[in-house]
């Protein structure tokens, strides 16, 4: 008698598999693993007899029994991936609640997507560094409070989802991810930013909204792919001068610091690529002169904010008014502290007259003495 074949037996049996496990709990979600076909010319139509495979797993074979085709898995009641998965997904998902990630999520060596968002889960297993070829890791609303050192191991990660959870700070190691483009960090407790976020040079998009950050590390001068900075809803009290550095950027969202944020960074106008500023509902009584370089700006939202310079008047008529008040508002200045070198420096010249003329007239009372 034959055994019965394994899950992954079936899979490679006639196609090219790819397994996209789906375990979240969030709205669209089904509870099912799709294993979704590489090529379209193999299409089959999901209404055609459900073929499942006989799985000597007992607790897998009730699963493929509820699928709704041959090409799903539903996986409730499964608190971790069956053995026969192990070593042939690429990308996975899980929608059961579960609350606990277990160690053997190590054996899923090719996977390169991981979803276990909108689960219970209060930590992640350092196995998970094991996962080298993971590409994308979607963590979102669990109840995570760190993410584990061992994230340093996923150089090929490149989308990390973490948004929704209780994390206070990322760990040191996330430097060592070379390959990351966009870390999601929204709805945190985040009290600090690492200054190993700065080794970052491939992040293109670093979304922290909604968190406890008082500052920006330095560092962050080096991210020379940055192209969107959202840090609306912290609680900034300053932005350093370094964050000009990053040129890239296109998109900065500095709104809702409150009365945290009194000013801007003097040499704003260096980021002359940026076409979107949102500085509304903080403590701006000023804007720097240099916000007049910023001559590709799109859009800057300045609601909310005690300005002074620009006047509010002037500031609620838009962007293109703001950007002119300032550029004339520069030029009067150029030419006010011109007059005022001149007339310091003709005062300078006006006293050292009189010395030269008061020390003249000491010689020659002193000459006429001898005499």
């Amino acid at each position: 008698m034959e055994p019965k074949p394994g899950l992954a037996d079936c899979l490679k049996r006639s196609f090219s598999w790819s397994v996209y496990a789906r375990f979240s709990g969030r709205e669209h979600s089904t509870g099912l693993i799709s294993f979704a076909k590489r090529s379209s010319k193999d299409a089959t139509s999901t209404t055609e007899k459900d073929e499942s495979p006989q799985i000597a797993n007992p607790l897998l074979d009730a699963a493929l029994k509820r699928s709704r085709s041959k090409y799903e898995l539903d996986m409730r009641g499964l608190l971790s991936p069956p053995k026969e998965l192990h070593g042939t997904n690429e990308t996975m998902g899980s929608s059961v609640n579960i609350t606990v990630l277990q160690e053997t999520v190590k054996e899923l060596k090719w996977l390169t997507w991981l979803d276990i968002s909108g689960n219970g889960l209060t930590e992640l297993p350092e196995s998970l560094g094991d996962l080298v070829k993971l590409t994308n890791l979607v963590v979102s609303e669990n109840e995570l409070v760190a993410l584990p050192r061992s994230i340093s191991k996923l150089k090929e990660l490149a989308t990390l989802s973490m948004e929704k959870n209780k994390i206070e700070e990322l760990p040191w190691g996330i430097a060592q991810c070379k390959a990351l483009t966009r870390l999601n960090g929204d709805y945190n407790n985040l009290q600090f930013l690492p200054d190993a976020v700065g080794k970052l040079s491939k992040l293109k998009t670093l979304s922290v909204h909604f968190n406890c950050l008082k500052s920006l590390p330095k560092s962050m001068a080096t991210m020379t792919c940055l192209v969107e900075l959202d840090v609306k809803f912290n609680h900034l009290e300053d932005i350093p001068e370094n964050l000009c550095l990053a040129t890239s950027l296109v998109r900065l969202n500095l709104a809702s610091n409150f009365t945290n944020l009194r000013r801007l960074p003097e040499s704003i106008g260096r980021l002359q690529n940026l076409r979107e500023l949102d500085v509304s509902f903080n403590n701006l009584t000023c804007l720097p002169d240099s916000i007049a370089m910023l001559t590709n700006l799109q859009s800057l939202n300045l609601e909310g904010n005690p300005l002074l310079l620009p006047p509010l008047q002037i500031a609620e008529q838009g962007k293109e008014v703001v950007l002119n008040f300032m550029i004339k508002y520069v030029e009067q200045e150029k030419k006010m502290m011109k007059k005022r070198k001149i007339s310091s420096l003709a005062k300078l010249v006006y006293k050292l007259l009189r010395m030269l003329k008061r020390r003249n007239g000491r010689v020659n009372g002193d000459l006429q003495l001898l005499a």
